[in-house]
C-alpha cells in the first residue's frame, strides 16, 4: 500500500473513532486527544508496524530532573507491554509512544482506543512520579 492510501486509511480510522486528523509536513497523521497533539507514524516500508507518538510532553530543566526522568522512564518501560517513554534531543524533553506489529489494519482499528488509553496511562504515571519529592 502506498503512503497516500495508508494516510487515508488512518484518517478514516480517526474519523470512525470521533477524531479529526490531518496529514503533517512529514506525511504522518496529526490528531488531538484530550487537547494534546499525537501522531500516527506512516510507514509504507512496513505495513505491519504501527506507532503512535505523543512527542515532547515533559521538558527537562535540570540535571537532577534529567536523571530522575531516565529512572522513571526505565521503570515504567519495564511495566508497559508495548509502550515506550524516552528522553529526546540532548535530554531536553520526554516523549511517549506505542509501537506494535499487527498483521491486519482491522486489528489497529480494534485496539485504537486501548492504545490511546495505555499511552495516556503511561504519561499520567510519569507525571505523578516526576512530581514526587
Amino acid at each position: 500500500m502506498d503512503k497516500k492510501a495508508l494516510q487515508d486509511l488512518y484518517l478514516d480510522i480517526l474519523r470512525e473513532e470521533g477524531y479529526k486528523g490531518e496529514v503533517d509536513s512529514d506525511g504522518d497523521i496529526h490528531f488531538k486527544f484530550e487537547g494534546m497533539s499525537y501522531f500516527i507514524m506512516v510507514r509504507e516500508d512496513d505495513e505491519t508496524y504501527y506507532s503512535i507518538l505523543f512527542p515532547r510532553f515533559w521538558n527537562l530543566e535540570s540535571q537532577d530532573e534529567k536523571m530522575k526522568a531516565l529512572i522513571v522512564c526505565n521503570s515504567l518501560n519495564s511495566q508497559y507491554k508495548c509502550g515506550k517513554l524516552f528522553a529526546v534531543g540532548e535530554l531536553e524533553s520526554v516523549s511517549a509512544s506505542i509501537q506494535l506489529f499487527l498483521n491486519d489494519i482491522n486489528d489497529f482499528k480494534k485496539f485504537f482506543s486501548r492504545i490511546l488509553g495505555i499511552l495516556k496511562g503511561m504519561v499520567d504515571e510519569f507525571v505523578v512520579e516526576m512530581k514526587k519529592g
